[in-house]
């Protein structure tokens, strides 16, 4: 504690007069820089008038530097010419040491002399000794001051400091079994991460194989199924005879609708499990949409007419050939028709209409007047196997295919699926196809026409 006291004395009473040395320093050199200065651009403008002449002016050169303060024993003013040769230099017996500042006297962006101002740094020095001596006096009272200090009181601060260490060294093993802790955590959210990526590829490898599974029994079914169908339309067309028992006769149309009915619904569940493993291939043509949907309207026309149901199209004039597989977009259409009819009671209306959108886009909406559905329901018509639970699902059963896979395969041709429905009023059923068909797709030798009426 001595040896601080006498430590901290001692700055004290260094510090007092540095720093009045170094502010006097400061303060006088930009006083002089200040006048050399205003000085060598007065003597500029007079010597712009007076390119040659200016240097003989010697006592008009002294009036001008004057002008910055009377000359005094203090104060030495030097003017030169651009040979360094003086011209006037006031007070040249100051006694040294001095300090100077110097500025150049520029005509027209040419130097043709100097204006010097000094001084002696005398008064300076007698100014910093007698602050030496105040800082000595300051420095001696605070060691008096810090050698008196109770003794007690250091010990006391010297204990709170201790105490606070301490409490610093306990928050500190606190901080670090935190730091410990949310490591633990940070490393379990890390695995917990690693598992359920894992799980998320395990659930696609599992979704791929479940569609490729889906994809060979659909084959493997559909096989068969073909072979009863075929037999079915050979005995209800009598190609070998007709059955003469009418009971047969009817159980014939029976299977024969069950098939095709069974085979429908395999084929919508290749499509889907295909489109799922990225494995579904088009062919694109150009194809005219409207004549897909009058094909369409015209194989369901007896079936809504036996439900009571009037089948409308709407179609506009010169629509241009879209480049798109025909057989996909049929089925998209048929889908859609067979959705809208079986969802309309009778005396309902279906409509199939068709017209360009953008000038890039051909759209196609199926509208019906229904039974509808609230907006909830209509994210789990879009779902594989799911259906809205209804009246009309009870009379006529299904898979809930037809909606996901249309709107996969309007996807696939790069188009956009919609369906927006009011319950108790009617749904609508809206894609858009590219005339130019999918961006990528395969471009056959006549795309360049793709824009030609249909």
């Amino acid at each position: 504690m001595r040896r601080m006291s006498i430590i901290i004395s001692a700055l004290v009473a260094v510090a007092v007069p540095v720093a009045y040395a170094l502010s006097g320093y400061l303060a006088l050199n930009n006083d002089l820089a200040f006048k050399a200065q205003l000085n060598a651009e007065r003597i500029a403008r007079y010597a712009y008038g007076r390119p040659q002449a200016w240097p003989y002016a010697v006592e008009h050169l002294k009036v001008l530097i004057t002008l910055t303060g009377k000359s005094n024993a203090a104060v030495r003013q030097q003017v030169c010419d651009a040979n360094g040769v003086h011209i006037v230099d006031t007070t040249p017996n100051l006694a040294p040491p001095l300090m100077w500042q110097r500025r150049p006297i520029l005509v027209r962006g040419e130097v043709v002399g100097s204006v010097g101002v000094g001084t002696s740094l005398w008064p300076l020095l007698f100014s910093t000794m007698a602050a030496m001596g105040v800082g000595l006096m300051i420095g001696a009272l605070s060691w008096l001051v810090m050698r008196r200090l109770p003794q007690r009181s250091l010990e006391q601060s010297l204990a709170a400091i201790h105490r606070s260490h301490e409490k610093t060294h306990r928050q500190a093993a606190s901080l670090t079994a935190v730091n410990n802790e949310l490591n633990t955590q940070y490393q379990y959210i890390a695995e917990t991460a690693r598992r359920l990526e894992q799980a998320r590829k395990d659930a696609e490898v599992a979704n791929r194989s479940k569609s490729t599974f889906l994809a060979t029994m659909s084959h493997e079914l559909r096989t068969p199924l073909t072979a009863i169908i075929g037999f079915a339309d050979m005995m209800e067309s009598g190609v070998f005879g007709k059955i003469e028992q009418p009971n047969y006769s009817e159980y014939v149309r029976d299977i024969n609708r069950s098939g095709h009915h069974l085979l429908s619904i395999i084929n919508n569940m290749l499509d889907l499990s295909k489109v799922e493993a990225g494995r579904m291939e088009l062919r694109p043509e150009l194809v005219s949409v409207p004549d897909l949907l009058e094909d369409s309207v015209g194989v369901l026309e007896t079936i809504a007419a036996d439900a009571g149901v009037t089948l409308a199209l709407s179609v506009a004039d010169d629509l241009p050939r879209v480049r798109a597989d025909e057989v996909k977009i049929k089925q998209v259409l048929l889908n859609l028709l067979s959705n809208a009819i079986k969802f309309t009671p009778p005396n309902g209306r279906v409509t199939a209409s068709a017209d360009l959108l953008d000038g890039d886009h051909v759209r196609v909406t199926v509208t019906d007047t229904g039974i509808g559905m609230a907006t909830d329901e209509l994210t789990h018509a879009m779902e594989p196997f799911r259906q809205v639970e209804n009246p009309m699902t009870t009379k006529h059963f299904g898979t809930g295919l037809g909606l996901p896979v249309s709107k996969a395969l309007v996807e696939l041709h790069g188009g956009h699926f919609g369906l927006a429905s009011v319950k108790g009023t009617g749904t609508t059923a809206t894609i858009t196809l590219p005339i130019n068909g999918p961006k990528g797709g395969t471009q056959g030798p006549d795309a360049q026409n793709a824009e030609g009426p249909a």
